[in-house]
């Protein structure tokens, strides 16, 4: 960081963020079942869904919104 303080947040924690996120949808996939993160857990195995519609880089939105199911912007 510019400033030499230490972030409030690094990748670490976005990994442990993404492996509670990750037991979550495993636990709804499997009716309920009790699924903890796992410390065996890779980032290849951390899944993301993919967004269901598309805004080109160059685009400009407003934070918060809605963009809906097949939304090309």
């Amino acid at each position: 960081m510019a400033t030499g303080r230490t972030p409030r947040t690094d990748g670490r924690e976005g990994l442990r963020v993404l492996k509670v996120l990750n037991a979550g949808q495993r636990s709804l996939n499997e009716g309920g079942k009790i699924c903890g993160p796992s410390d065996k857990t890779s980032v290849s195995e951390i899944q993301i869904p993919k967004p269901e519609y598309f805004v080109h880089e160059t685009s400009l939105t407003d934070e918060n919104i809605y963009i809906d199911r097949g939304t090309k912007i």
